[in-house]
């Protein structure tokens, strides 16, 4: 088979004519320069597509993987990665229109079986799976492993929430452990120039992903613990499978990021992706940028926030101005002030009224003293023993005690009579006793 620049594709004599994927192509009007003997990336894509597509077994295809790399879009299609442990992996997409099937089970490092066709996306260069249906078939080894050190370092305490550290409202001194060069380190950096264009930023360069990565990020957080005190450490990335990120599931990492004296915000990947270290870490930010929004204030709406207090505050203090000069203006204006020898006089004029109302209390007590003490008189008087004896009766003694009963009595005893007027002495001659009637 033989192609010039037209891409009109000759056969041999001897050879059997079939539909080649080519005509297709030509028909879409994708030629190259006439002048240019070969194919141009756009028609070699082009051509392979076609080849892919007019392939039966890879327009129906059954392929079982752990998914990876899994992004959501906002139009509803779906992007991940199939991959089979280290060795292969095939990017996979579904379509809105499909991904209604979609189950709760097909996560980050979940098993799934995948059916659809395999195409060439052109402008990538890359083959694909245009997915119509995913079936879960349970967890995959990297999740397993997330889940089985998730459970251990939960064991041990290190990600409970009593652990965390509280993050300082207004840190000075910043320390970030990152790659220099990554896209993640320039958001950051943006969001600093930002909010907080004042606070001092420190870089201590890492790698994010690989075998060596785990170490080099745990000797950053040391060495911002002990040689290079910051007041906050944000360590992370940008986005990535979950294979680029899995060295921010690294046990020891963890242990680092739990045990700093100094907190940690860690900000590793998109929203959707979940590491040990952001759950380690005293506070977890969907995205570098969201952590470098976390760890400072917007130093410009803090001055609008000030500005906006200092202007109720004077506006405040104006309106206790006023009033309290109106109140003055008002105490200036009062007669008390204006005649203040009127203030004596009615004072007098009170003062004579209540001398006056306190004669007449007193004259009233008095007086009803008076009645009650003559009344007490009387009743003393009636009751009085003279009075009795003034009524022809006597008091009878014998040796200075009173008599009272005729037993007290003998024949030949003196007694003395006390009458109303004088005293007698007599001698009893004799004594009779009466009966005392009995009911």
């Amino acid at each position: 088979m033989k192609y010039d620049n037209n891409l009109e594709f000759r056969f041999d004599d001897d050879t059997e004519e079939i539909d080649d994927p080519a005509d297709r192509f030509e028909d879409d009007g994708r030629t190259a320069e006439p002048s240019i003997d070969g194919f141009s990336v756009t028609q070699l894509n082009g051509y392979i597509k076609n080849l892919m597509d007019c392939h039966p077994q890879l327009s129906d295809v059954t392929v079982w993987g752990e998914i990876s790399n899994l992004r959501p879009n906002r139009s509803g299609h779906i992007y991940f990665t199939l991959k089979e442990n280290d060795d292969s992996v095939i990017k996979a997409v579904m379509f809105r229109r499909d991904a209604s099937g979609w189950s709760d089970e097909l996560f980050e490092g979940a098993k799934a079986l995948v059916h659809g066709r395999v195409e060439l996306y052109i402008k990538g260069g890359y083959h694909q799976i245009i997915c119509d249906s995913a079936t879960p078939l349970g967890v995959g080894s990297w999740f397993a492993a997330f889940e089985r050190l998730k459970r251990k370092l939960w064991d041990e305490g290190l990600l409970r929430a009593e652990t965390k550290k509280p993050i300082p409202k207004y840190p000075r001194r910043i320390g970030i452990v990152t790659s220099p060069t990554g896209a993640a380190l320039r958001d950051m950096m943006n969001v600093f120039r930002r909010r907080s264009p004042g606070t001092e930023l420190y870089i201590y360069p890492s790698a994010v992903q690989g075998a060596d990565a785990p170490a080099q990020l745990i000797a950053g957080i040391e060495f911002f613990n002990s040689d290079f005190p910051v007041d906050v450490i944000i360590i992370g990335r940008g986005g990535g499978s979950i294979e680029d990120l899995w060295c921010f599931n690294d046990e020891n990492l963890a242990h680092a990021v739990s045990n700093s004296g100094i907190p940690v915000i860690s900000g590793v990947g998109h929203e959707i992706d979940t590491t040990i270290c952001d759950l380690a870490a005293d506070l977890r930010a969907p995205t570098p940028s969201a952590a470098a929004e976390i760890a400072v204030p917007d130093t410009g709406e803090l001055a609008k926030r000030l500005e906006n207090q200092r202007m109720r505050l004077g506006a405040a203090i104006d309106r206790e101005l006023s009033y309290r000069i109106q109140r003055l203006e008002n105490a200036k204006n009062n007669r008390i002030f204006r005649l203040p020898e009127r203030i004596y006089d009615e004072l007098a004029i009170s003062l004579d009224g209540y001398a006056e109302r306190l004669s007449r209390a007193v004259g009233n007590l008095i007086s009803a003293k008076r009645t009650e003490t003559a009344s007490g008189a009387g009743r003393l008087d009636a009751l009085s023993p003279l009075k009795i004896l003034g009524r022809g009766y006597g008091l009878i003694t014998h040796d200075g005690d009173t008599v009272r009963s005729i037993d007290q009595l003998s024949a030949g005893d003196r007694v003395g009579i006390r009458l109303s007027d004088g005293e007698a002495e007599a001698e009893i001659t004799s004594t009779r006793e009466y009966q005392r009637k009995t009911n």
